[in-house]
């Protein structure tokens, strides 16, 4: 890349480059916003940016009283911009490689677990189809909530029993096996789904018969939860924590869980799930 082009814009480059390496546009945009926000901070070009300058935008979030993990992420982002600017050749000195990080690491909150009870609980207070296969997606197939946001009509597989999970974290496929209970409802939900005249090729619609977004489907979570008397303030990935450790509970094998999860590794699968040394 010549250097010329690179003043031009930098992130533009930078952000080129991420997809070119495989980034999902979820990452990416992560990446690139952060960024911003540290350039925007210091007000002033890369190239005059100093090791003082970072050491003032830790500060900064610190006294935001921001998670460690949250900082960290708004800390490593724009190094590794850095490093490319610099393996690019536009700066001869990168500010980071001068700057050792200090955070003291913060917990994260308990994860919420639902017994199989409750969720029979959550099932039972479902209004309309819809809702139940929130539940069903969220719960019986594991997905995180950007997946349910993204999946298409043309991802539930009827016939085979099988529901595909396209471009899952790290833009990694997965194949979800469903029972009959589940392959009952979505063929009901398919049924129903098909007869709206729209373009859209969401398996879930809002209002406006576009495709739903991740927190307009926990909106709905939330409305089944209050007509309940469960008290725990759950999100839609509660319901995936629930139905791995369940599985678990049931004697599934680790690894299994890890490949229904759509996990990397089989440590993240650990940590997903309230698990005993019994259990284990």
């Amino acid at each position: 890349m010549k250097k010329d082009n690179l003043k031009a814009d930098l992130l533009y480059y930078y952000q080129s480059e991420l997809h070119t390496l495989g980034y999902n546009a979820n990452t990416i945009y992560s990446k690139i916003r952060n960024i911003k926000s540290f350039l925007t901070f210091t007000n002033k070009q890369e190239k005059q940016i100093q090791t003082k300058d970072l050491e003032n935008y830790i500060k900064e979030l610190k006294q935001r009283k921001l998670h460690s993990s949250t900082i960290y992420q708004y800390y490593t982002h724009p190094k590794e911009y850095f490093r490319y600017i610099k393996e690019s050749k536009y700066i001869s000195k990168n500010p980071f490689e001068t700057l050792i990080l200090h955070l003291e690491k913060q917990p994260y909150k308990e994860r919420i677990i639902l017994t199989q009870e409750e969720i029979q609980i959550l099932y039972s207070k479902t209004k309309n189809l819809q809702e139940k296969i929130i539940l069903h997606l969220s719960y019986g197939c594991g997905l995180r909530a950007i997946e349910l946001e993204r999946i298409n009509t043309e991802d539930v597989d009827i016939k085979n029993k099988l529901v595909i999970v396209e471009q899952g974290k790290n833009s990694k496929r997965r194949i979800i096996p469903i029972n009959q209970t589940l392959q009952k409802d979505f063929t009901k939900y398919l049924h129903q789904r098909n007869r709206i005249k729209t373009k859209e090729t969401a398996l879930l619609l809002n209002q406006k018969q576009q495709r739903m977004k991740k927190h307009t489907a926990l909106e709905l979570l939330k409305k089944i939860l209050k007509r309940t008397t469960l008290n725990k303030n759950i999100t839609l990935h509660s319901l995936r924590h629930s139905i791995a450790t369940h599985l678990l509970e049931k004697g599934v094998k680790l690894e299994s869980v890890r490949e229904f999860l759509g996990h990397k590794y089989l440590d993240t699968t650990q940590k997903y799930t309230r698990i005993t040394q019994l259990d284990l």
